[in-house]
């Protein structure tokens, strides 16, 4: 049933909680060492993923480096401050969901069982 995360969510939020969600991916990727692996939700009920590899901060906001299957490269994505949506050339405006954070404590835990 994972699939329903793929209808769940807005494709639209107010600026402070992208502002919000934007500072707490910078630090899973920046702090916490992490690749992080977002759903973006389209409006309607289609979704697509991508993997946030690297982020760096700005002046005016973010610079994320994004791999998606469907470009088979690296690119780039810029987050302006105040931004309610991302912007990518050839999809209409999304926002980002970071999800299976709480894989990582699995895993964390699993090295400490098993690779002490």
């Amino acid at each position: 049933m994972s699939w329903i995360n793929g209808i769940t969510g807005s494709p639209k939020i107010s600026a402070k909680k992208m502002k919000k969600r934007m500072d707490d991916l910078y630090k899973e990727i920046n702090k916490n060492n992490r690749i992080v692996w977002q759903k973006l939700q389209f409006p309607g009920i289609v979704a697509h993923a991508w993997l946030v590899v690297r982020m760096q901060k700005t002046n005016t906001g973010y610079t994320l480096t994004v791999l998606d299957s469907n470009c088979k490269k690296e690119y780039i994505v810029y987050y302006r401050n105040g931004d309610i949506t991302t912007r990518v050339l050839g999809y209409p405006n999304f926002v980002g969901y970071t999800q299976h954070l709480k894989d990582f404590k699995k895993i964390s835990e699993a090295q400490k069982k098993y690779c002490k």
